[in-house]
């Protein structure tokens, strides 16, 4: 399935992973585990809008002073790295707006290599927006995005289809991590890219001055609360069934400790949900975790991509050490 965005080459692809059908099974199943899915909540116009809104209050890198030089610094290392590649091809997994992308890209074209870019998410709404702005710059190719579940996605060819032989490969995977299963999304990414392959990974952090209170709060707030009751409210659950509940829980994964923060819709009464001639019952004060953000140590997380066969090249962290990019490698 393909879309045109009505701009000159621009078009879009639908990976089956959002074929209606797998889409309506994996929210089926969300319900009944009660425990959602992240994608679903960026998928919509709507839930786009109130997602940026909400980005530009809260993100660490947005509101910190030195939030995008951070990325700046990062990039920088990485056109260095290719400054003797003609062709290089920067994929964006979880592309979002494409702000970041934006930056990267302007810098790798001031050193005269050509640019080719391929947006992916899982929300059309978010890969039109990056196509677009790309396709602003000049002397870079903007390809066909693609709209798909990274994590539901066979490999990584069959989102982004197959490595062209003549060309550099650099990967985003920025502000994905933070609402995923980190082993799942560092397997799979470590599966999927080859030697000689670029990987750049953010990761929201702890901080080096947060407390319990500072990070609930980052989530804990109007922007945030509005932003994810699109989902109950497309599914016509009403509002005054249920009320936010903020957890932050101890994590561990592959032996290495880190924080989640849940955000949890705890419901007064029995409830039945009907989706798609499907009835799941909730009962009464019974929660569903609606959304969940992971929170490592800068040393944690770097522990943590050493066990899946990534060399770091370069590291750099906001001055309190609330976000980081790594800049890694096929080991």
């Amino acid at each position: 399935m393909e879309y045109d965005h009505g701009e000159q080459g621009l078009s879009t692809w639908v990976h089956k992973s959002q074929f209606l059908t797998t889409h309506q099974k994996s929210l089926r199943d969300s319900l009944i585990n009660k425990q959602i899915a992240p994608k679903f909540h960026y998928l919509s116009y709507r839930q786009s809008q109130r997602w940026s809104k909400l980005h530009k209050a809260y993100s660490p890198v947005a509101i910190h002073s030195e939030g995008k030089r951070l990325y700046e610094k990062a990039f920088d290392y990485v056109t260095k790295l290719l400054a003797d590649q003609e062709c290089v091809e920067v994929t964006s997994l979880g592309c979002g707006a494409g702000n970041k992308d934006m930056i990267l890209l302007e810098a790798l074209l001031r050193t005269g290599n050509h640019i080719s870019y391929l947006p992916s998410d899982i929300s059309l709404p978010l890969v039109t927006q990056a196509s677009l702005e790309a396709n602003k710059l000049s002397r870079c190719k903007v390809l066909r995005g693609s709209i798909g579940d990274f994590l539901q996605a066979e490999d990584l060819n069959a989102l982004v289809g197959q490595r062209k032989k003549d060309k550099s490969r650099v990967f985003l995977f920025l502000g994905m991590i933070p609402n995923m299963s980190p082993a799942h999304a560092l397997a799979k990414l470590s599966h999927g890219l080859e030697l000689g392959d670029i990987l750049i990974i953010s990761a929201n952090l702890l901080g080096d001055q947060m407390d319990e209170h500072g990070l609930i709060t980052q989530y804990d707030n109007p922007e945030t609360k509005h932003w994810l009751e699109c989902f109950w409210d497309d599914l016509d659950v009403p509002e005054d069934t249920w009320n936010w509940e903020f957890n932050l829980c101890n994590a561990a994964v592959q032996g290495i400790n880190y924080l989640r923060v849940e955000v949890n819709a705890l419901f007064n009464d029995d409830l039945d949900i009907n989706y798609e001639r499907n009835v799941i019952k909730v009962e009464a004060r019974e929660s569903v975790r609606t959304f969940f953000s992971n929170r490592f140590s800068s040393e944690a997380f770097t522990e943590l991509v050493e066990k899946h066969s990534f060399k770091v090249k370069h590291v750099e962290l906001l001055p309190d050490q609330s976000e980081g990019v790594w800049v890694l490698a096929k080991d």
